[in-house]
Protein backbone atom coordinates (compact mmCIF):
# COMPACT_ATOMS: atom_id res chain seq x y z
CA UNK A 1 0.00 0.00 0.00
CA UNK A 2 2.74 2.45 0.90
CA UNK A 3 4.26 1.61 -2.61
CA UNK A 4 1.11 2.48 -4.02
CA UNK A 5 0.58 5.49 -2.39
CA UNK A 6 4.35 6.83 -3.10
CA UNK A 7 4.27 6.38 -6.83
CA UNK A 8 0.74 8.06 -7.05
CA UNK A 9 2.30 10.59 -5.11
CA UNK A 10 5.35 10.92 -7.14
CA UNK A 11 3.01 10.85 -10.67
CA UNK A 12 0.61 13.60 -9.24
CA UNK A 13 3.93 15.88 -8.49
CA UNK A 14 5.07 15.29 -12.19
CA UNK A 15 2.02 15.73 -13.64
CA UNK A 16 1.43 19.17 -11.58
CA UNK A 17 5.21 20.18 -12.34
CA UNK A 18 4.46 19.88 -15.97
CA UNK A 19 1.74 23.22 -16.13
CA UNK A 20 3.67 25.17 -13.27
CA UNK A 21 4.92 28.80 -14.73
CA UNK A 22 8.54 29.53 -13.53
CA UNK A 23 8.50 31.59 -10.74
CA UNK A 24 9.26 34.49 -13.46
CA UNK A 25 6.61 34.40 -15.21
CA UNK A 26 3.18 34.17 -15.62
CA UNK A 27 1.40 31.69 -18.05
CA UNK A 28 -2.04 32.91 -19.38
CA UNK A 29 -4.59 30.26 -21.47
CA UNK A 30 -7.28 30.02 -23.82
CA UNK A 31 -8.89 27.08 -25.89
CA UNK A 32 -11.69 26.68 -28.02
CA UNK A 33 -13.43 24.93 -25.01
CA UNK A 34 -12.85 27.46 -22.68
CA UNK A 35 -14.74 30.33 -21.14
CA UNK A 36 -14.45 34.14 -21.53
CA UNK A 37 -17.22 35.00 -18.66
CA UNK A 38 -16.43 31.74 -16.04
CA UNK A 39 -12.38 31.22 -17.32
CA UNK A 40 -9.46 32.64 -15.36
CA UNK A 41 -6.85 31.86 -17.63
CA UNK A 42 -5.17 28.70 -16.11
CA UNK A 43 -4.89 25.72 -17.24
CA UNK A 44 -7.61 24.15 -16.04
CA UNK A 45 -9.93 27.15 -16.08
CA UNK A 46 -8.69 28.73 -20.01
CA UNK A 47 -10.03 31.76 -21.01
CA UNK A 48 -12.27 31.16 -24.93
CA UNK A 49 -11.02 33.89 -26.79
CA UNK A 50 -7.64 35.68 -28.16
CA UNK A 51 -9.62 38.87 -27.42
CA UNK A 52 -10.32 38.02 -23.80
CA UNK A 53 -6.68 36.22 -22.69
CA UNK A 54 -5.34 39.69 -24.68
CA UNK A 55 -7.09 41.78 -22.17
CA UNK A 56 -5.85 39.48 -19.06
CA UNK A 57 -2.38 40.14 -20.22
CA UNK A 58 -2.75 44.16 -20.61
CA UNK A 59 -4.14 44.36 -17.12
CA UNK A 60 -0.79 42.34 -15.93
CA UNK A 61 1.03 44.39 -17.51
CA UNK A 62 -0.32 47.26 -16.26
CA UNK A 63 0.02 45.70 -12.25
CA UNK A 64 3.45 46.74 -12.50
CA UNK A 65 5.05 43.31 -12.31
CA UNK A 66 8.15 42.73 -14.63
CA UNK A 67 7.37 39.36 -14.98
CA UNK A 68 7.45 37.32 -18.48
CA UNK A 69 4.23 36.69 -19.59
CA UNK A 70 3.37 33.67 -21.65
CA UNK A 71 -0.31 33.42 -23.63
CA UNK A 72 -0.58 29.93 -24.45
CA UNK A 73 -3.44 28.95 -27.18
CA UNK A 74 -4.86 25.30 -26.54
CA UNK A 75 -5.08 23.39 -29.92
CA UNK A 76 -8.24 24.78 -32.02
CA UNK A 77 -9.39 27.83 -34.18
CA UNK A 78 -10.15 30.82 -32.94
CA UNK A 79 -12.21 33.42 -34.79
CA UNK A 80 -11.12 37.10 -34.49
CA UNK A 81 -13.95 39.92 -34.18
CA UNK A 82 -11.50 42.32 -34.50
CA UNK A 83 -8.12 42.87 -34.53
CA UNK A 84 -6.12 41.76 -31.50
CA UNK A 85 -3.31 44.21 -30.36
CA UNK A 86 -1.62 45.09 -27.06
CA UNK A 87 -2.08 48.44 -26.20
CA UNK A 88 -2.00 50.85 -23.49
CA UNK A 89 0.98 49.83 -21.53
CA UNK A 90 2.88 53.09 -20.75
CA UNK A 91 6.42 53.08 -22.76
CA UNK A 92 9.17 51.96 -20.57
CA UNK A 93 6.85 50.65 -17.68
CA UNK A 94 6.67 47.40 -18.95
CA UNK A 95 10.04 45.76 -18.75
CA UNK A 96 8.89 42.21 -18.92
CA UNK A 97 8.44 39.83 -22.06
CA UNK A 98 5.03 38.93 -23.63
CA UNK A 99 4.95 35.86 -25.37
CA UNK A 100 1.82 34.50 -27.55
CA UNK A 101 2.35 30.31 -28.63
CA UNK A 102 1.23 27.61 -29.28
CA UNK A 103 0.98 25.19 -25.90
CA UNK A 104 3.88 22.16 -26.79
CA UNK A 105 3.29 22.29 -30.67
CA UNK A 106 -0.21 21.85 -30.58
CA UNK A 107 -1.94 23.43 -33.98
CA UNK A 108 -3.56 26.47 -33.27
CA UNK A 109 -5.44 28.53 -36.53
CA UNK A 110 -6.60 32.36 -36.63
CA UNK A 111 -9.12 33.49 -38.60
CA UNK A 112 -10.96 36.75 -39.36
CA UNK A 113 -13.37 35.05 -41.52
CA UNK A 114 -16.99 33.67 -40.63
CA UNK A 115 -18.54 30.59 -41.33
CA UNK A 116 -21.64 30.73 -44.05
CA UNK A 117 -24.97 30.50 -43.22
CA UNK A 118 -27.15 27.68 -44.93
CA UNK A 119 -27.34 28.54 -48.02
CA UNK A 120 -31.01 28.73 -49.47
CA UNK A 121 -32.28 28.72 -52.96
CA UNK A 122 -33.34 31.71 -54.59
CA UNK A 123 -35.03 32.16 -58.02
CA UNK A 124 -33.75 31.53 -61.48
CA UNK A 125 -30.70 28.78 -59.74
CA UNK A 126 -29.65 31.45 -57.77
CA UNK A 127 -28.95 30.84 -53.92
CA UNK A 128 -28.23 32.57 -51.10
CA UNK A 129 -27.30 33.18 -47.55
CA UNK A 130 -28.96 35.79 -44.56
CA UNK A 131 -25.79 37.79 -43.57
CA UNK A 132 -25.26 41.14 -41.30
CA UNK A 133 -23.04 43.25 -43.40
CA UNK A 134 -22.21 43.66 -46.80
CA UNK A 135 -19.90 41.01 -48.37
CA UNK A 136 -17.66 41.90 -51.36
CA UNK A 137 -16.13 38.57 -51.78
CA UNK A 138 -16.96 34.75 -50.96
CA UNK A 139 -14.69 32.09 -51.11
CA UNK A 140 -15.43 28.21 -51.42
CA UNK A 141 -12.89 26.07 -50.83
CA UNK A 142 -9.83 27.76 -50.68
CA UNK A 143 -10.29 29.35 -54.69
CA UNK A 144 -12.03 32.69 -55.38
Amino acid sequence: MKKIIAVLTAVMSVQCHCFAAQADEINLYAAPGGSDTYGNGTYLNPYKTAERVSEAAKLIMKSGTQKNINVVFREGEYALEKTVTIDGVSKGAYKGKLTYKAYRNENVCFTGAKKGYAWEKYKDGIYRIPCEKRINTVYESDTM
